[in-house]
């Protein structure tokens, strides 16, 4: 997840609300002279490629992160790995529908 991204926050809510318990790992999303953005490193676009399931590539950049609407972003936050069933899952609102589902609070 990433500290500033409106959907790096609704996953952290819903993991809070329904109380999931969690590793976060906070990832710089900034670009900076010095430095690329961590979300570009290839660790972490492999890992995100092993949650796309059939959906399309995204081919511009618009400011929106829905998978559904704009395709698939290898380069977006965040990811949820769960690692009890072997599975990442991308996009917030399917991590969310699937904290509902299969987390184990109220």
């Amino acid at each position: 997840h990433a500290g500033p991204s409106l959907c790096s926050h609704k996953v952290r809510f819903t993991l809070m609300e329904k109380g999931v318990p969690f590793v976060s790992h906070d990832l710089n999303i900034e670009m900076t002279h010095w430095s690329i953005p961590e979300h570009y490193h290839p660790d972490y676009v492999r890992l995100r490629l092993l949650g796309k399931s059939t959906e399309e590539y995204a081919v511009d950049f618009t400011g929106q992160s829905s998978v559904q609407k704009e395709g698939f972003d290898a380069a977006v936050v965040p990811v949820l790995v769960d690692h009890k069933l072997s599975k990442v899952i991308v996009d917030s609102s399917k991590i969310c529908t699937y904290i509902d589902e299969f987390g184990e609070g109220p």
